[in-house]
């Protein structure tokens, strides 16, 4: 099998039962040219991260909280060159984040079905690079608040784990990178505004999804679990940080 997949490669090889549970094809990919690594780089980053770190510690200056936001975003970096992206079987257009576990695996691995490579998969990879990086340092107490303060409780609202925080974080990165790619918002540079909102929705015409379900993409999903109100707050103010222990998890 090519080192390269496309299309035709992943269903020729579907069909030969190349994939299985105990078998993964390293898929080719340059991590450091995804969303996730060109967004841990960027000052407006820092900034972010260095807010949140000044909320959970009132103690720590602007200077210290820099410096900090620096040295948790080199490790998130190192979390996601640390992690292999495999297509394995799994059902459907899914894609599974594991983090490392000593004494099974060094690394961390990203495993992509048949399925999901056959369509884009960048939104997919985008969302588990997230958790990579999460991995290595999760939410602070403050952005898990914001996360849980701002999902209204309407009938558009989700439960279970598309509302933990940590999997709405990932799809708070899908909702960046996407409004990038439309050319509506550049997470790298701008704050989000209420003009942005407005052109994200117009893009999805107003459609969600249908709550309780998997319906919608990850930024269909974030949108209908947040207003106007609530996204602009999430999308300016979280970032990731030092690790807090609570049990969420990783799909």
């Amino acid at each position: 099998m090519p080192k390269h997949y496309n299309e035709k490669t992943i269903k020729q090889a579907d069909e030969e039962g190349v994939f299985s549970n105990d078998k993964r094809i390293p898929f080719d990919i340059d991590t450091t040219q995804s969303f996730n690594a060109q967004y841990l780089v960027q000052r407006k980053t820092q900034e972010r991260m260095a807010k949140s770190l000044r909320k959970s510690d009132k103690n720590l200056s602007e200077r210290e909280s820099m410096l900090l936001a620096d040295e948790k975003l080199a490790a998130r970096r190192k979390g996601i060159r640390e992690t292999d992206v495999t297509i394995g079987r799994t059902p459907g257009a899914t894609a599974e984040f594991h983090p490392e576990l000593p004494g099974v695996r060094e690394r961390g691995r990203i495993t992509l079905s048949p399925k999901s490579v056959q369509t884009d998969p960048r939104m997919k990879l985008t969302h588990e690079f997230d958790h990579a990086a999460l991995s290595k340092a999760g939410l602070t107490e403050s952005d898990i608040d914001v996360f849980e303060r701002n999902q209204p409780n309407t009938q558009t609202k989700d439960t279970g784990d598309i509302t933990d925080p940590l999997e709405m974080h990932s799809r708070l990165q899908t909702t960046r990178e996407k409004a990038k790619e439309l050319g509506i918002y550049d997470p790298f540079t701008e704050d989000f505004s209420s003009e942005h909102y407005d052109k994200l929705t117009d893009y999805y015409g107003g459609e969600f999804g249908t709550p309780g379900t998997n319906e919608g993409d990850n930024v269909q999903q974030f949108l209908r679990n947040t207003n106007k109100e609530s996204a602009i707050e999430i999308l300016n103010t979280v970032a990731q940080a030092q690790p807090v222990k609570k049990p969420w998890g990783f799909a």
